[in-house]
């Protein structure tokens, strides 16, 4: 005989519609991630550096495994001439990546 969700125990039910909700708000926080490295690329399109690495800074907690992001964000320090800040990007990136233009600007950096 199936249970219903009613006859569960609350802990149960709990756990379930945590289980439920999860997905759904990790979901959103990666839209409100990409929302913020859309207006950092824009920014650093415009070479304002100082919007764009406001932009990155708050999209990285939520993007740092994507790797797109991290060689547009590596991109964007190399340009603005912080090299140390783009190789150590570019090294988190190179694990989760095969591009070579992750090596490539690797290179440029030294």
């Amino acid at each position: 005989k199936k249970k219903r969700i009613l006859d569960m125990p609350k802990t149960t039910k709990t756990l379930l519609t945590t289980l439920a909700i999860v997905p759904l708000v990790l979901y959103a926080i990666n839209i409100y991630g990409q929302g913020l490295y859309r207006k950092a690329i824009a920014y650093a399109t415009l070479k304002n550096y100082d919007k764009a690495t406001v932009y990155y800074n708050r999209a990285y907690p939520i993007l740092s495994d994507n790797a797109s992001f991290l060689s547009s964000l590596a991109l964007m320090y190399y340009e603005n001439k912080q090299y140390d800040k783009s190789i150590a990007v570019l090294l988190q990136a190179k694990p989760i990546s095969s591009n070579r233009s992750i090596n490539m600007l690797l290179g440029n950096n030294y």
